[in-house]
């Protein structure tokens, strides 16, 4: 007896001929277009979706790019896209709010110059932000290396009387002006010596290698 699963799989591979945006690994059925995964069971499923408006909308934008196979894109819950996490870093750099995707004109625009799907902030939130912050910590921890580290902690208080603590992080290595780096920012609840100690040991918990018995604190405390 044949199993389902492989049933299923030779259907998918017949399936996505339908239209050549789609692609499949055997398991599930990506839309390079709308760079989605679509539920499919029936071949009905993904006639409703060629028809749909959003899939000619975004058939319309895509370009003659390289196409990603399937099986070179990171497996989980939510298919990356490698537009998406560039742009994600990109907006992060150039210090542009997220949900400035949001404002029409601006999303008309990178539609229409980049003729790619634009995603909403709630996505870049949800699926790159991590990514994005992985990638900055893993070049922080190149950078400092096996270096004796300097830390400041930074306390002010904010238009909505909210704590805020900083906590910037330096390598010692003899030069005059090493670059500085923002290693978190989060709003304590109470300000006083045992959460800002909890906040800057958190902080640190990412640099297991680092030599922690001898490092430099500098408190600043803004009134």
């Amino acid at each position: 007896m044949v199993p389902v699963a492989s049933k299923l799989s030779s259907k998918l591979k017949s399936w996505v001929k339908i239209d050549d945006s789609f692609t499949t690994d055997g398991d599930v059925v990506l839309c390079q277009a709308c760079n989605n995964q679509i539920g499919c069971s029936m071949i009905s499923q993904l006639e409703q979706h060629v028809r749909s408006a959003l899939h000619a909308k975004n058939k319309g934008l895509q370009t003659s790019k390289k196409q990603v196979l399937l099986s070179q894109m990171q497996q989980s819950s939510n298919v990356r896209s490698e537009f998406f996490h560039d742009m994600c870093n990109a907006m992060v750099a150039a210090n542009i709010p997220w949900y400035k995707l949001q404002v029409p004109k601006y999303r008309a625009f990178l539609e229409k110059y980049c003729g790619r799907q634009i995603p909403n902030d709630s996505t870049l939130r949800k699926n790159y932000r991590h990514l994005c912050y992985d990638e900055a910590m893993t070049y922080v921890r190149s950078d400092i290396g096996n270096n004796y580290i300097w830390i400041a902690v930074d306390e002010t208080t904010d238009g909505k009387g909210r704590y805020v603590t900083n906590l910037v992080i330096g390598k010692l290595d003899g030069k005059e002006s090493p670059t500085p780096f923002l290693n978190s920012s989060k709003t304590l609840e109470h300000e006083n010596h045992a959460t800002v100690a909890r906040f800057v040991n958190d902080g640190l918990k990412v640099f297991k290698k680092i030599k922690y018995l001898s490092f430099i604190v500098m408190l600043r405390r803004t009134c």
